[in-house]
């Protein structure tokens, strides 16, 4: 027998938040690909790196910057107060969550799971390492050849963006299956 779930219920009447996850390496297309997703399905980027950095403010400590990482808990309340604000307004739209602000992916995994339910889409974006080295000279003006710092940093992004994908697909592999 079956138990009652009201996130099923709810999912049935038609009020389940449609939303996906996006994630890549600073440079591999995120941006293009998260307007593009957005636009044909009539979307918003919840970018949670901005969503943190406009929280900061609000914990400042008698006029002295707020010092440290957002707690998750404050990131989150936020998340679920800006669907819930398009809700209340009657806007039904599709949610596309751009980063991590999370401790660890599976962290992240556990609160969307929790509050928003099964995403509809996991998109990673990728590129390739001399691309992304063009894109970060693009954008920084530099002419000549990248510098050992910046070519190793750019090196050591890739390499945990791609560990952090394996952690996505580990987390929603069950999701990512059933597809």
């Amino acid at each position: 027998m079956r138990a009652w779930d009201e996130g099923t219920f709810n999912d049935h009447l038609g009020n389940k938040t449609e939303w996906g996850i996006m994630m890549g390496q600073s440079l591999s297309g995120k941006s293009l690909v998260g307007k593009i997703v957005t636009d044909m399905k009539g979307g918003k980027i919840i970018d949670m790196m901005a969503i943190s950095e406009a929280i900061r403010p609000r914990l400042e400590n008698e006029g002295e910057p707020f010092e440290g990482r957002i707690p998750d808990a404050e990131v989150e309340k936020d998340v679920l107060a800006l669907i819930e604000a398009d809700k209340t307004a009657g806007e039904k739209c599709f949610y596309l969550i751009d980063g991590q602000h999370h401790e660890t992916i599976e962290a992240a995994a556990t609160f969307f799971a929790s509050n928003l339910g099964t995403p509809s889409c996991i998109i990673t974006c990728t590129a390739d390492i001399k691309e992304i080295e063009q894109r970060y000279k693009d954008k920084n003006e530099i002419a000549e050849d990248l510098g050992e710092e910046d070519a190793q940093a750019l090196k050591d992004k890739a390499a945990a963006a791609a560990e952090d994908g394996q952690k996505l697909v580990a987390c929603w592999s069950d999701i990512i299956a059933r597809v």
